[in-house]
């Protein structure tokens, strides 16, 4: 299990991740998009997923990792056949869950509903629920409350369901202790790499070899289906960028909302404290006034003497050290009686005793702020873009019906619609049925919709306007061909360098892992003087070190009683690495914190190991197809049955 450990973190992350309930809810993958059966990718006993769902989830993941990596991402990493062929196993994965969810009738009730929505991070602000932000992200969604929640039920279904399953697993207190002893170690190790660099030049490749990796191989080298397009778009944003607000409008606007401009008066006070609390009896009551009244008398003589009074005689601990300095308050921010006096003195004015339930207090206002309505010319923008924005949606929503109708009835072009509501007509080429991820998220050409429509027999025919296609919320779109790439094969002069650079690159890394195994046995059959070691150094048991993850679980099977040991592996870049462990080093035993630690760790990692089990056996028994193109990149013993 320790060997498992290690060698299957990404595994595991995986699982739990497929139980991350907000995120599957509110940014996930619509369970019941596109159900068209000729899209069909899989299908999950009676339910299907369909290609328009794969790229979504795809284009989701790519989003996501935009956000935590930045624009230095490489896109091209994930559009790839292994990639989306992964991201199919998680659909797959999620879809059995759900139904075994269902079939076990695990339910949420309305108020657990309502505290994990609350709990969404991205519904919050200010750290509090946000209803305006809910409803907000919802509609970017293009999502009700309603839809909403029932997937949240849903995922929070599947959720419990690997709950159960994680927490029947724990670690037997004698694996917890000979796992601690074994991480409380270090090995002394050195390295020796056979690098393939080293090999390449003597490759020699069979003249007729890149005819043949061409011929064996076509569709590595096809160029998919292709168009170069027009479209036109219509949406509140461009609308609103052609819409004048008069002034006129702009001025009723303003006067007519003056509260929302008016800048809240907020003042700066000093206060001295006679402590009195509201329960003390009246004497002490009396007793602490009088002093009040007496300092007062003495401020009264000398104004200046007030930060000096203040730090002799108040107690409020906060602000006695600073001479009774409040900083800024705004109404509502202190008790009544406090507030009253506040707002009534004027700046500089010491006034008189008030009395509060915290006692007497002796107030100087020393700055007023605010209290005046902003002038229109610091709010016009944001007014005239407010009322931009309403008048360019009541203009989208009288000019969509015109729209759908202009693009149908005047179908071979696109142009007198985009004259008719003052829209440009852009082309984009190399359109293909699958998006390609580096797509600009704003782009319309990575709607399903849309994209089936300009794929479609007609489209591709005749070359005519599609029909007005909702995008987005408020976003409608209507695109035509304007010329069809077919599918060809790139010519072999083309691609021969890439071909003949690949295969040498194949047989030098096979030369350099002969070379290296040949070494290996040479060390190991007794002749130490084979291979010439760098520096060692020691590397500890889970500890972090230079060393790959797979060349310390190697370095820690080398048997200890036959040392010095040797291992060799071969890294991902194909050269040959050598690992001598010359040294074993105990150290200290582990201290309660850790070994609970590891403890918790192992009991996390064998509930993960028991939830694999049992969505492996979901799936065997789900009546899972895959089709092509991805049946035969999912080689998944789990799945029961692969589609044709």
């Amino acid at each position: 299990m320790f060997d498992f450990i290690r060698t299957h973190q990404r595994l595991m992350q995986f699982l739990l991740l497929l139980l991350i309930v907000p995120a599957f809810a509110l940014f996930g993958v619509p369970w019941d998009r596109f159900t068209q059966r000729d899209q069909d990718v899989a299908k999950v006993g009676s339910q299907s997923i369909t290609r328009a769902e794969l790229d979504d989830a795809q284009r989701q993941q790519l989003d996501r990792m935009r956000q935590q990596l930045g624009s230095g991402l490489d896109a091209s990493l994930f559009d790839t056949p292994e990639a989306r062929a992964q991201t199919l196993q998680g659909l797959i994965s999620q879809r059995v869950l759900m139904q075994q969810a269902n079939r076990q009738s695990l339910g949420v009730t309305e108020d657990q509903l309502r505290q994990t929505i609350m709990a969404i991070p991205a519904l919050q602000v200010g750290g509090s629920f946000s209803k305006d932000r809910y409803l907000s992200l919802l509609a970017q969604q293009g999502l009700t409350e309603k839809v909403f929640e029932a997937r949240l039920s849903q995922d929070i279904a599947i959720q419990a369901l690997g709950n159960v399953v994680q927490q029947s697993a724990f670690a037997p207190k004698s694996v917890v202790e000979r796992l601690v002893a074994l991480s409380m170690q270090r090995r002394t190790v050195a390295q020796s790499v056979v690098k393939v660099a080293d090999f390449t030049s003597r490759v020699q490749l069979p003249d007729d070899a890149v005819q043949k990796d061409y011929d064996a191989h076509p569709n590595d080298y096809m160029v998919p289906e292709s168009l170069k397009v027009e479209y036109v778009m219509l949406s509140a944003d461009a609308l609103a960028k052609q819409t004048k607000v008069p002034d006129e409008e702009i001025r009723r606007a303003y006067e007519g909302s003056a509260a929302r401009y008016t800048v809240a008066e907020q003042r700066r006070a000093s206060h001295i404290l006679i402590a009195a609390p509201k329960d003390a009896s009246d004497a002490d009551k009396a007793k602490a006034k009088a002093k009040a009244e007496d300092i007062l008398a003495k401020l009264r003589a000398n104004p200046a003497d007030f930060a000096k009074l203040a730090k002799q005689y108040s107690d409020d601990p906060g602000s006695a050290a600073n001479g009774g300095d409040l900083d800024y308050m705004a109404r509502g921010a202190t008790v009544p009686p406090f507030e009253a006096a506040l707002f009534s003195q004027k700046k500089d004015e010491i006034g008189n005793v008030v009395q509060s339930d915290f006692g007497f207090h002796i107030i100087k206002v020393t700055d007023i702020k605010g209290g005046a309505v902003k002038p229109l010319e610091a709010v016009r923008g944001e007014i005239e873009q407010e009322l931009g924005r309403q008048l360019a949606q009541k203009k989208y929503s009288e000019a969509a019906e015109g729209f759908a109708n202009s693009v149908y009835e005047q179908g071979d072009s696109l142009a007198p619609t985009a004259k008719t509501f003052g829209l440009e007509v852009v082309t984009a080429d190399n359109v293909t049925r699958v998006p390609a991820l580096t797509l600009d998220a704003a782009s319309p050409l990575g709607n399903a919709k849309l994209l089936a429509a300009l794929f479609s027999p007609d489209s591709l025919k005749t070359h005519h306007n599609t029909e007005a296609i909702e995008v987005s919320p408020g976003t409608l779109v209507s695109a035509r061909v304007v010329d069809v790439r077919p599918a060809s094969k790139k010519p072999l002069a083309e691609v021969a360098p890439a071909i003949k650079a690949k295969l040498t690159e194949v047989e030098a890394k096979k030369l350099a892992e002969a070379a290296g195994k040949a070494k290996l046995a040479e060390l190991q059959a007794g002749n130490d003087k084979a291979v010439t070691f760098g520096a060692a150094s020691a590397v500890p048991r889970l500890e972090r070190s230079d060393l790959p993850t797979e060349a310390v679980e190697a370095v820690y099977r080398v048997d200890r009683a036959k040392l010095p040991g040797y291992v060799g592996l071969t890294s991902p870049n194909g050269d040959y690495t050598i690992y001598r462990v010359s040294a074993i080093e105990a150290i200290a035993d582990a201290d309660p914190t850790r070994r609970n630690g590891l403890k918790q760790s192992l009991e996390r990692a064998a509930g993960t190991l028991e939830f694999a089990g049992y969505l492996d056996d979901l799936r065997r028994r789900s009546k899972v197809k895959v089709y092509p193109p991805y049946a035969e990149l999912i080689d998944d013993k789990a799945t029961a049955k692969k589609g044709s």
